[in-house]
């Protein structure tokens, strides 16, 4: 069995999924802001397909990304802890 067989179906699914995501941001706020991710080939896909500037940003600011996402996800679950 061919190995692109297995994960097609879950690019796909990733791929609609990051497609409506992003269609629902720019029907926020336009088409004149820049989606920035990590290289995934279905952002790539997503933002050609709305019209959207798409950069894949370098290994330093994914770093700092990282950080701040694991910042706010430990902030939060401290939040949730307390209630």
């Amino acid at each position: 069995m061919d190995s692109m067989h297995i994960y097609e179906p879950y690019t796909k699914k990733y791929l609609l999924v990051c497609y409506n995501f992003i269609k629902r941001l720019k029907k926020l706020y336009g088409s004149k802001y820049t989606i920035y991710t990590d290289g995934a080939s279905y952002y790539n896909q997503a933002c050609k397909w709305l019209r959207i500037k798409h950069i894949v940003y370098d290994d330093n600011c994914k770093n700092i990304m990282e950080r701040t996402i694991q910042y706010i996800n430990d902030r939060t679950k401290t939040l949730m802890t307390i209630r």
